[in-house]
């Protein structure tokens, strides 16, 4: 139980430097990225079906 506890504890502060490290704007910039992929899937899916 001990070693779980301290193994999550480390876990979470890495969790956190990752964070800190990766500013909300390289954030922001992966979210559109990840949108306009999604919709480009979308639409080979929609005129594939066509």
């Amino acid at each position: 139980m001990g070693l779980y506890d301290r193994d999550y504890m480390r876990a979470d502060r890495d969790t956190d430097e990752y964070e800190q490290r990766n500013k909300p704007g390289k954030g922001l910039i992966v979210i559109i990225i990840s949108a306009i992929l999604i919709v480009a899937f979308v639409l080979a899916i929609v005129l594939a079906g066509n």
